[in-house]
C-alpha cells in the first residue's frame, strides 16, 4: 500500500547543506502570502515551515521559490520551481533556464520508497501536489509539468547517426531510475478530459515507462469537476476518497493505450462565434438550428460570399512605402462528406449574390436596348455621310459605346475565359461553384496555348499584373486578375485533386486555401419554427456592393502593433522544429489573411470609419487560428490516409529488424516506392508515436530516431 507515511515523518532531521532560515528576517507579508498559497492546496503550516526552515521554500514579494533536493540524496540542487502571484501570459510557474528538469521529492518522502521495487509511488505534476499527497501519507513525487519528464537535446549540426545517445531527450532522474517491475501511478490534473495535449503527454509518458523502463503503470484519472489537481482532490474530498480511487485503478497496458490514442484529435476546429456582431452571430446560429447544419460551414460561407461583393471596392493599406496592400480575396473550400449539408450552407448566402447579379443583368438589358437604338441611329448617320470626303469628327466621337455586363461570379474556370472576362469588364470576378472538383481537375489543363494556370491564379490571389498570351490568335495583353474562389469538396476528392501529389509545397497553391472543417454531426431534426431575418443579410450584401468608389483603409496604431506582433509570432512558429515546410508556408499566408479578415469584419461593422480597430484585428487573428487548425486536420487526414495503409507494414518491418532504433531516412531507404519521401516516413513514425507504439525523438546530432515499444 502507498498509505501510512508515518515512518517518513518520524525520520531524523536532514541536513540540506545550507543554513537554516531565520524566519524573523523574512517580511511577514511575504510569509503570509506563501502560507496562504500553500494553504490553498491543503498543506499544513508546520509542513510549510519545515521547508522554510531548511532553506528550501523561499518566500518573496511575488510568491515563493521551491528549491529541489536530490532524488537519492539530501543536498539541495540548482533546480527550482518559482511561483508567481502576479504574472504575464501563462507563466504562473518559472523554472531555471539551461538546467535540466528534475523530479521533485518531498523532504518527508524516504529515499527508500524511491529505491524499493516493491513500493508503489505516485507521479503527479507540481511540487505542492506532491507535498500535499506526502502529508496525507501517500508516497508521491512530481514532474514540473506534464512534459517535463523529457528534455531538449543539445543542438548539433551533424547528420543522422547510427550511434544513439539514449539520454538525449529523457531527464536523468527518470532515465537513471531503476523501476523495472515497480508500480508507478500517474496522476495528472483532471483537465486532461478537456485538453488533448495533456492526455497525449500522460499516455506518452506511460508508454515510455512501460515500453522502455519496464515498469508496471496505472493511470489514475481524477474525476471531472472543480477539483483540478491531486492537492485539490485531497483537500476537498479527503484521503479516504483518494484511497478508493487507488484501489479501483487498474494497471494499463501498451495495447490499451494504443487503442485510446488511436482516436486522438487535438485540433480545435470550432469557428470563433464572437468575431461577428451579436446580431449576425445569432442569425447564423438560428440558421444552423433551422437547417440542422454546421455553424462552421455557414460562417465560412458567409465570409466567402461577402468577400466576393467587397472585392474591387475595398482595400487595406498596411505599409504604403512597401506597397503592401490587401484586398478581400479569399479562397475557401468547404470540406466534408456527401451528407454534411455543405451545399445548402453555401447556397443560402449565394442567393444574395445572385439577387444582385439579376438586378445588374436587368440594368444591362435596358442599357443594351438603349445602345442598340442609339447604334442604329448612329449607323444611319454614318451611312448618310459616307460619300463625304471627310466624315464629321463629332459624329465619330459620339459613337455609342456598348455597355459592359457587370459580372460578379462565373463557373467557367479556364484561364482563357477568365482572362478575357477580366479584360472585358476590368473588374474582379469570383469563381463560385457547388463543387470544386472540376476546378481542381482543370488546373494545368489549359489547351489554348500561352497560359499557365497556376501562375495566373497565384497572381490573382494577390491582385497583381499578369501578361496573358494567346498564341493561336497572336494576341497578348496585360491584366490585373483578382479572383475570389469558393466551393465545396469531399475529402476523398480533395485527395484526388489538390493533394494528388501529396501534401507538399511545390506550386504555392495548397497553402493559399482556407479549408473549412467542422465536428458537427447532423441530428435529423430541422427546427422550421425559427424565423430567419433574410433582410439583414440582403442589406449587408447590397450595401457593400453598392459602393461606387474604392475605399482604402488603414490600421489604427494599436491595431498595427497587434498585427505586427502576430506576424512576429508566425515567424517564431515557423522556426519550430515541429513545423513542416508546408505548414511554414501556410502560416506565412495567414499574415495576409489576418489583414483580409480584418478588412471584411471592419466593413461589416463600421465601413464609414477610415481606421481598423484593435478589437477587429484581434477577431481576425481568431479566424486565422481556426483555419490553421482546419489546415492541420485536412493535411493530417491526407497524410494519415496514406500512412494508415503503411502502419502495419512499418510495424512489421521494425519488428523483423529486431526492434532496432530506426531513422526516417533509413525507413525511406528501405522502400522508396512505399514511403515516397523521408518526410512521409517521418510522418508515419510520428503517427506511430502518437498512437503509443514507440518514441520518436530528436537526437544530439539533430537527427530523428524511433524506438519501438514491444509488448
Amino acid at each position: 500500500m502507498i498509505l501510512d507515511n508515518k515512518k517518513a515523518l518520524d525520520r531524523e532531521p536532514i541536513d540540506y547543506g545550507c543554513n537554516h532560515y531565520d524566519k524573523s528576517i523574512i517580511p511577514q507579508n511575504w510569509l503570509d502570502s506563501a502560507y496562504e498559497d500553500f494553504c490553498k492546496s491543503g498543506i499544513n503550516r508546520d509542513v510549510a515551515d519545515r521547508y522554510i526552515n531548511k532553506g528550501l521554500l523561499i518566500p518573496n514579494d511575488n510568491g515563493w521559490k521551491m528549491i529541489y533536493v536530490q532524488l537519492y540524496g539530501d543536498k539541495k540542487t540548482e533546480y527550482y520551481n518559482q511561483r508567481q502571484i502576479k504574472y504575464e501570459g501563462k507563466r504562473k510557474y518559472l523554472n531555471p533556464k539551461g538546467i535540466t528538469s528534475q523530479l521533485f521529492r518531498p523532504i518527508d518522502l524516504p529515499i527508500e520508497a524511491i529505491l524499493d521495487k516493491d513500493t508503489p509511488i505516485i507521479i503527479t505534476e507540481g511540487c505542492k501536489k506532491a507535498i500535499k499527497a506526502t502529508q496525507e501519507g501517500f508516497y508521491c513525487v512530481a514532474v514540473a509539468g506534464v512534459n517535463n519528464w523529457k528534455m531538449k537535446p543539445k543542438e548539433n549540426n551533424g547528420e543522422e547517426s547510427d550511434e544513439i545517445d539514449e539520454v538525449a531527450d529523457i531527464i536523468p532522474d527518470i532515465k537513471n531510475w531503476d523501476i523495472e517491475g515497480k508500480t508507478i501511478i500517474l496522476c495528472f490534473d483532471s483537465d486532461l478530459w478537456e485538453k488533448e495535449q495533456v492526455k497525449q503527454a500522460l499516455y506518452e509518458f506511460a508508454c515510455y515507462l512501460i515500453g522502455e523502463k519496464k515498469a508496471k503503470v496505472k493511470t489514475l484519472l481524477l474525476p471531472k469537476g472543480k477539483d483540478k489537481g491531486l492537492d485539490d482532490f485531497l483537500k476537498n474530498r479527503g484521503k479516504q476518497e483518494f484511497e478508493k480511487l487507488l484501489k479501483q485503478c487498474p494497471y494499463i497496458t501498451l495495447k490499451e493505450i494504443q487503442r485510446i490514442l488511436s482516436d486522438e484529435d487535438d485540433n480545435d476546429i470550432n469557428f470563433p462565434k464572437d468575431v461577428f456582431n451579436p446580431i449576425i452571430t445569432q442569425e447564423i446560429s438560428n440558421l444552423s438550428e433551422r437547417m440542422d447544419s454546421s455553424f462552421e460551414y455557414l460562417s465560412c460561407a458567409f465570409l466567402a460570399c461577402i468577400s466576393i461583393v467587397m472585392n474591387g471596392k475595398y482595400s487595406l493599406t498596411i505599409d504604403s512605402e512597401s506597397f503592401w496592400v490587401e484586398n478581400p480575396i479569399l479562397w475557401t473550400a468547404i470540406v466534408g462528406g456527401a451528407s454534411n449539408a455543405k451545399t445548402p450552407c453555401l447556397n443560402y448566402f449565394k442567393k444574395f449574390i445572385t439577387k444582385i447579379e439579376m438586378e445588374l443583368n436587368s440594368k444591362y438589358e435596358k442599357k443594351l436596348e438603349e445602345y442598340k437604338k442609339a447604334k442604329k441611329i448612329y449607323d444611319l448617320e454614318v451611312q448618310k455621310n459616307k460619300n463625304k470626303k471627310e466624315i464629321d469628327r463629332n459624329l465619330i466621337l459620339n459613337e455609342p459605346k456598348k455597355p459592359v455586363n457587370e459580372v460578379i461570379t462565373t463557373q467557367d474556370t479556364t484561364v482563357e475565359a477568365l482572362a478575357s472576362l477580366v479584360k472585358k469588364t476590368n473588374f474582379p470576378v469570383a469563381i463560385l461553384t457547388d463543387e470544386l472538383a472540376s476546378y481542381f481537375k482543370g488546373l494545368g489543363q489549359y489547351k489554348k496555348g500561352g497560359g499557365n494556370d497556376n501562375e495566373y491564379y497565384l497572381q490573382s490571389w494577390k491582385n497583381q499584373q499578369y501578361r496573358f498570351t494567346r498564341k493561336t490568335e497572336d494576341e497578348n495583353f496585360i491584366i490585373t486578375p483578382s479572383h475570389n474562389i469558393v466551393g465545396t469538396i469531399q475529402p476523398s476528392v480533395l485527395n484526388e485533386t489538390l493533394f494528388k501529389d501529396g501534401v507538399k509545397t511545390t506550386n504555392g497553391m495548397i497553402e493559399r486555401w482556407l479549408f473549412c472543417c467542422t465536428k458537427y454531426e447532423e441530428t435529423g431534426a430541422k427546427n422550421r419554427t425559427i424565423k430567419i431575418n433574410q433582410e439583414l443579410f440582403s442589406k449587408l450584401f447590397k450595401n457593400l456592393y453598392s459602393n461606387q468608389e474604392q475605399k482604402i483603409y488603414t490600421f489604427s496604431n494599436e491595431a498595427k502593433n497587434t498585427f505586427d506582433d502576430y506576424c512576429k509570432s508566425i515567424v517564431m512558429q515557423k522556426k519550430s522544429a515541429r513545423t513542416t515546410e508546408l505548414e511554414k508556408s501556410y502560416l506565412q499566408k495567414q499574415t495576409d489573411y489576418a489583414a483580409r479578415f480584418a478588412l471584411i469584419l471592419h466593413c461589416l461593422e463600421t465601413p464609414e470609419q477610415d481606421e481598423i480597430s484593435l478589437s477587429t484585428i484581434c477577431k481576425a487573428i481568431k479566424i486565422c487560428k481556426y483555419f490553421i487548425a482546419c489546415f492541420k486536420v485536412v493535411t493530417n487526414d491526407t497524410i494519415n490516409k496514406h500512412s494508415n495503409a503503411l502502419e502495419f507494414q512499418t510495424l512489421e518491418y521494425i519488428k523483423n529488424k529486431g526492434c532496432k532504433p530506426i531513422t526516417p531516412s533509413k525507413l525511406y531507404e528501405s522502400n522508396r516506392s512505399r514511403y515516397k519521401s523521408t518526410q512521409l516516413a517521418e510522418k508515419v513514425l510520428d503517427k506511430l508515436r502518437k498512437m503509443g507504439y514507440g518514441r520518436l525523438y530528436k537526437t544530439n546530432n539533430s537527427g530523428k530516431k524511433f524506438i519501438f515499444y514491444s509488448d
